[in-house]
């Protein structure tokens, strides 16, 4: 049986995630390691669809991704070109670029809770909508003005650049006729899902409070004979639903307003905020270095061209593989620290792995602004790259899987808090950066914000010290939180 110890289970975050003793029906396949969200018993649940269907969605799902990702940094390697072809300086092409970064973030506060209320796929859909949008007018925009609207189209839908028109179109049809929205009701199968110790234990099933009595039941949804007080089943989507851009529950009782604003109350829950600091100076590396790039090796000493300086970015490739290697690194280092903590997994244990990162950053942003302050040899700009981009990766990753830990029920409004934290601070520095060069150098621009990057991790130190007395002092907030969800 799992330890009952309430001072280990009264802390949201603090999770029973290694079943040391091998008695939870929980921890399935043979494996001591328990499932956090719990499977329910429902075949429409996206933790029950076969293999094949998961690996097709996490395919289309990484394509968005990397659609979003690839076109934004593929203007980074023309950046001067196109500022001389279409007579933006680039003063004026780093602040529309500062104005796309604003917008993804706070852009979010619209879509997730489109999301959230009306599914993932209808989400997907418009911003790549917007995206393709953005693509066309990208290959004809002339002058300042053109640029910044079109910045402002690409910004509501994520960023694409025209090289990436034609994929976007084909990941249009995609998910229109093959991807099955993820959303689920789980809050259907609370009852359902247990991670209690025993096996053979049974608990009272909650009487229904009246406005449960009063509410009617979803077309989908069946009542089925159980041991106890019955068993909810809801059958897969067919192919017909599944084509449905819009899939709504209509037993969800939150408004859309209501998940509109709910993430605004997240500021006041330091683990969050703290966290969303740490995700934003992650995002730096890659902003300031796309803004940067086309300058450095399009100029003497170096003079390549446009294609060339592109190539500089397989170092970037590499640098995320490594940061990737570092985010999987944290999953291992938190099963090690939780096995030795008797099963009972902390959010901060994931923190330590910032200790890998952080000389990254060092490196990085000292490599990157002094060697191209002193015209070193290529490969100086590419290690710093590969240093940054690695750092920037595994920061993100660690950043924003600690704070769906501490607070796991409520990570599409922590998204938001994490994305808006991102774009106020990259706003300033994509903002700021070209004045900070010209003013100084490449060195000390880099210097100074590779600073604030490591402090942002050096927080860490605190957030594992007094981070789970901070959710303890939050539980009465999540917890009415929670209350309003549902």
């Amino acid at each position: 049986m799992a330890p009952s110890n309430d001072i280990m289970t009264d802390v949201p975050g603090t999770v029973y995630l290694v079943d040391a003793s091998g008695s939870l029906d929980a921890a399935r396949s043979g494996r001591d390691i328990l499932l956090v969200p719990q499977p329910t018993p429902s075949q429409a649940d996206p933790l029950n669809w076969p293999k094949y269907k998961k690996y097709w969605s996490l395919f289309l799902i990484s394509a968005y991704a990397c659609i979003m990702s690839f076109g934004e940094n593929n203007w980074g390697a023309a950046w001067t070109t196109i500022s001389e072809e279409t007579g933006v300086t680039l003063n004026n092409m780093n602040g529309g670029s500062a104005l796309n970064y604003l917008l993804l973030g706070f852009v979010n506060i619209i879509w997730i809770p489109s999301a959230m209320k009306f599914g993932r796929k209808i989400v997907y859909i418009l911003s790549l909508l917007f995206i393709l949008a953005g693509g066309v007018w990208g290959g004809f925009f002339e002058g300042t003005a053109q640029y910044y609207l079109m910045m402002v189209v690409t910004g509501i839908g994520t960023a694409a650049y025209q090289a990436l028109i034609q994929l976007t179109a084909i990941l249009i049809l995609l998910f229109i006729f093959t991807f099955d929205d993820t959303m689920f009701p789980r809050y259907r199968f609370r009852n359902q899902t247990s991670t209690e110790p025993s096996k053979h234990e049974k608990t009272a099933q909650p009487s229904p409070t009246k406005d449960e009595k009063d509410q009617k039941p979803d077309p989908n949804l069946t009542i089925t004979a159980s041991h106890s007080a019955g068993e909810i089943s809801m059958p897969p989507r067919t192919y017909l639903q599944q084509l449905a851009p819009i899939h709504y529950f209509k037993d969800d009782q939150t408004t859309w307003f209501q998940y509109f604003r709910r993430p605004f109350y997240l500021f006041l829950f330091p683990n969050i905020v703290l966290a969303g600091i740490q995700f934003a100076f992650g995002c730096t590396a890659g902003i300031v270095s796309f803004n940067t790039i086309s300058e450095i090796m399009t100029e003497p000493p170096y003079n390549w061209s446009a294609g060339s300086a592109g190539l500089l970015f397989l170092a970037a490739l590499v640098g995320n593989f490594i940061g990737m290697a570092i985010g999987s690194l944290s999953d291992y280092l938190v099963l090690t620290l939780t096995r030795r903590n008797k099963g009972y997994k902390e959010p901060e244990m994931r923190l330590y792995a910032y200790i890998f990162s952080l000389p990254l950053a060092a490196v990085g942003y000292f490599t990157y602004g002094w060697g191209a302050t002193a015209g070193s040899h290529w490969m100086a700009i590419a290690v710093g790259l590969c240093c940054m981009i690695a750092q920037q990766v595994s920061a993100t990753s660690i950043a924003t899987a600690y704070a769906m830990e501490c607070f796991d029920q409520i990570s599409g409004e922590l998204v938001i808090v994490l994305a808006i934290c991102s774009s106020v601070i990259n706003f300033a520095i994509s903002f700021s950066v070209q004045n900070f060069i010209d003013a100084t150098s490449y060195g000390w621009t880099f210097t100074f914000y590779g600073i604030w990057v490591i402090l942002s991790m050096v927080m860490g130190a605190p957030m594992i010290v007094w981070g789970k007395s901070w959710r303890r002092r939050c539980k009465g907030r999540y917890e009415a939180f929670l209350a309003e969800m549902r």
